[in-house]
């Protein structure tokens, strides 16, 4: 995903789905100024522990509209691993592009739909997916929505952004692989997007 955006230096910048705050910490490095929003009120409190220069976090949730945003005052909307939690995407693609400068663009991050494929038993069917996932030792219950890839693409060609570039990132193979890590490296996982405002 970094490598996608490239340089942010004087850019203000919208972290759409913060989580823990990681990508928000590396944005703010350079970037003029950063929104960080999730859904977690959990989430902004680990991002505002960071004590982050030029960030200012906040609860959203991105079904809602981002009206507290002003028309055309952000350079760079970035959104990792949070669209496939939201049913959707058509008000978000229109609130992203609604935000943006004229230039600006999005990059997001999503599920592949090939990962959800063997979870559902319609694959051109959007649906909420639930599955337990091993996390730190502990399993948790994960929800979130399967989209086929015609649906993701169609979202992107509806909205006032043009589609810029589509990314399937591959983990290079390495000796000593772990299993999650040999999948990563033979199967597509995650979907990167660009698009651009006109």
């Amino acid at each position: 995903m970094l490598d996608l955006i490239g340089s942010v230096r004087g850019l203000r910048v919208l972290d759409a789905g913060c989580g823990p705050g990681f990508y928000a910490a590396e944005l703010a490095k350079d970037a003029a100024s950063l929104i960080a929003l999730d859904a977690s009120p959990e989430m902004v409190e680990l991002v505002e522990r960071k004590r982050l220069p030029n960030v200012r976090a906040r609860v959203h949730d991105l079904a809602e509209p981002l009206d507290w945003i002003g028309d055309r005052s952000i350079d760079l909307v970035f959104s990792s691993l949070t669209l496939h939690y939201v049913r959707a995407w058509d008000a978000v693609l229109n609130e992203f592009a609604r935000v943006l400068v004229r230039g600006g663009r999005a990059v997001v991050s999503t599920h592949h739909p090939a990962m959800s494929a063997s979870s559902v038993e319609d694959y051109f069917e959007t649906q909420l997916v639930t599955e337990t996932w091993k996390v730190a030792g502990a399993e948790t219950r994960v929800s979130f929505y399967h989209r086929p890839m015609q649906a993701i693409l169609d979202a992107f060609m509806r909205s006032p952004l043009r589609l810029e570039r589509v990314v399937e990132p591959r983990l290079q193979r390495a000796p000593n692989q772990s299993e999650a890590e040999r999948t990563l490296a033979t199967r597509p996982w995650f979907l990167l997007i660009e698009a651009r405002k006109p």
